[in-house]
């Protein structure tokens, strides 16, 4: 027995510290950011903003407006403001800028934490280093610059991968994971409208397959704590759109409701989606960087740019699509059918996750509009944690179901160490791999000054200002508006993201 504690105790050491190792690049990315004075600019300045207001009177109830809202012809935000909420107290301690930087660093930070965690419970020390590699994996394939980018589509893509590992942990019961995954749940649907079906249909599979098995093993008493907790974690997450649906003629998630009801506007489709998941999940180079690169950006087009339509994106046929699906389908279900052979429930369950995340991730890019920014990779990244997940799942089985030689246990695991150092050392370098407003880094200069200018500046308030010419894509917003100082200097914000104009203000 003490020799059995002493090596579990020494691996449950060997997991943090590999977990901590993952963590590396994440640190290191942010504190050079801070050393070069980085502010958020373009949507990521809005999303510092709105963070901002949290602890003043003008708090938030929703999340940043959506550009489906030119899509479907009215207002239409995220759903809800746990992303600002949480980053309200980091750059209220910090600064907007090194806040903005250290709160995303954190939640990407505990997403990785809660990663080794459930590999840790469900698997061991096999599970938490697999775990890490993956999530290791993904973060150096995102590439250094978004593991502290605050954009609703970057900055919780390791979130949802830790959301799919508490998924897969409350669904072979560990239902101690079910609070917890509510609340990262909650977070991803609330910060950005790709994550509205795939979080509550895995959260329903999770609560329903966890307390069926719980129920068989009669642990009434813990079944109802932790469906009391999970409960209260939802109703408090969910509290500020709440307020603001009953509070106004039409609310928000009444208005998405609607349109996820019934899509105004022209959607990707289920052949297309079939296609797109495919480029990611079974062709190489899957779903490492070179894929998070150049998957979905038209041939020969420069970072940030999008398709008009599908068939411009590069990616293979139906046909072929359907074929290379085979590859990963085939692994999972040879994984499944063992674990079912072998009444091993942990990897079991991991490939029904795997496999209804598959499905979810198939039909949400089916119904993504595709005429207002095109084929925009940053609409489908979601797609990039389901297939770091399904690696994950494959390898895992793998090492739990096969019986190896000692030579081959001893090759697989020096290679996963090569691999895992090598993912980590190289994610220490500078990268900015795919579009979003990190790549207008060159107007943070600019934008500093003029925050300095505007701190210097003694203007009466409120101010009238107007703002002519400035254009979102194809549409034209002039507008006219009482705005107190600092609103005058998020709208200037705004101003130098979305274009040129003329600027008249007028003081009484």
């Amino acid at each position: 027995m003490m020799v059995y504690g002493s090596s579990h105790s020494r691996n449950r050491w060997y997991a943090v510290g590999i977990v901590f190792a993952a963590w590396v690049p994440i640190l290191v990315a942010t504190v050079r950011a801070l050393n070069r004075h980085w502010l958020p600019v373009g949507d990521n300045a809005l999303v510092a903003l709105r963070s901002a207001d949290v602890f003043s009177a003008d708090f938030p109830l929703l999340g940043l407006a959506s550009s489906a809202s030119l899509a479907a012809g009215a207002p239409l935000n995220h759903p809800g403001p746990l992303l600002f909420d949480l980053l309200a107290l980091p750059i209220t301690v910090f600064g907007r800028g090194p806040g903005t930087a250290i709160g995303i660093a954190i939640i990407n930070g505990v997403g990785l934490a809660l990663i080794g965690w459930v590999g840790w419970r469900r698997g061991g020390l096999i599970g938490a280093a697999l775990g890490a590699l993956t999530a290791a994996a993904l973060t150096w394939s995102m590439g250094s610059e978004l593991l502290y980018d605050p954009w609703q589509p970057h900055g919780l893509l390791v979130t949802f991968l830790a959301f799919l590992f508490l998924i897969w942990a409350v669904l072979a019961d560990d239902l101690v994971c079910l609070p917890i995954a509510v609340g990262v749940g909650s977070l991803l649907m609330q910060t950005h409208l790709t994550y509205g079906y795939i979080v509550p249909a895995l959260l329903l599979l999770a609560a329903v397959g966890g307390f069926i098995r719980t129920r068989r093993a009669a642990a009434g008493r813990r079944r109802a704590v932790v469906a009391t907790v999970a409960v209260a974690v939802g109703v408090i997450a969910w509290m500020q759109p709440i307020v603001e649906e009953f509070t106004v003629d039409e609310g928000n998630v009444s208005r998405l409701v609607e349109q996820l009801r019934d899509p105004p506007t022209e959607i990707v489709g289920n052949r297309d989606a079939i296609r797109l998941t495919a480029a990611v999940v079974a062709r190489p180079p899957f779903w490492l960087r070179g894929s998070f690169a150049d998957t979905f950006r038209p041939a020969g087009q420069p970072i940030g740019s999008t398709a008009p339509t599908v068939d411009e994106t590069g990616v293979p046929g139906l046909a072929w699509s359907a074929a290379l699906l085979g590859v990963p389908i085939l692994a999972l279900a040879t994984v499944g059918f063992s674990s079912w052979r072998r009444r091993n429930r942990v990897v079991g369950t991991a490939v029904v996750v795997t496999g209804a995340a598959f499905v979810l991730g198939v039909y949400t890019a089916s119904r993504i509009t595709t005429n207002v920014v095109g084929v925009a990779p940053h609409q489908f990244r979601f797609l990039w944690p389901i297939a770091a997940f399904v690696t994950f799942v494959a390898m895992f089985g793998a090492v739990r179901l096969l019986r190896f030689a000692p030579t081959m246990r001893l090759l697989a695991a020096g290679t996963g160490v090569v691999a895992f150092g090598w993912v980590v050392i190289a994610n220490l370098a500078t990268a900015i791999p795919t579009g979003g407003p990190q790549l207008e880094q060159w107007s943070i200069p600019v934008i500093a000054d003029l925050n300095r200018q505007l701190e210097r500046a003694t203007l009466p308030e409120p101010l009238l200002a107007e703002w002519s010419e400035i254009r979102f894509l194809d549409l034209t917003l002039t507008f006219t508006k009482q705005l107190s100082h600092g609103e005058l200097l998020r709208e200037l914000v705004f101003l130098a993201r979305h274009g040129s104009g003329r600027i008249a203000v007028f003081t009484n």
